[in-house]
């Protein structure tokens, strides 16, 4: 699968759609990181803009507690 997704991956739409592949095969963590990583990237609303760095730093460190 990687090498077609290769072919994909500037694709916005197909991202959102590995990203449920991912989650289907039990790969929450990447599947949340890429779903995050195009909210953060696509979003027009202001909040989510403004915290889009943010959202992105966390996006692979879900599983971390910070304290």
């Amino acid at each position: 699968m990687n090498g077609e997704w290769a072919r994909f991956r500037k694709r916005r739409e197909f991202r959102v759609f590995y990203a449920m592949v991912l989650y289907n095969l039990g790969r929450h963590p990447k599947a949340m990181e890429l779903l995050l990583a195009e909210i953060a990237d696509t979003s027009g609303d202001d909040g989510i803009r403004g915290y889009a760095r943010a959202i992105r730093f966390y996006a692979d460190k879900l599983d971390e507690v910070w304290q």
